[in-house]
């Protein structure tokens, strides 16, 4: 299994919407590789406590399958 692996930090909660920062980064570095990405799900690990935070932010860990281009 191939994934392609992005961390996070966010002022938005770990489950709203992912950022266009995030997409386009995960576009661009997809267009410029052999890959492309895979229909499997993805992983979504949130490693800390926004509230405790200090600048109450979100860190998540991003786990996207990919495959490689045909």
């Amino acid at each position: 299994m191939l994934l392609c692996s992005f961390r996070h930090r966010s002022n938005q909660g770990c489950y709203e919407h992912p950022s266009t920062v995030l997409l386009h980064h995960l576009q661009h570095v997809l267009l410029n590789s052999e890959y492309d990405a895979d229909d499997r799900p993805c992983l979504e690990f949130c490693i800390n406590d926004p509230a405790k935070d200090k600048e109450g932010k979100c860190k998540v860990d991003l786990y996207i399958p990919i495959k490689k281009r045909i």
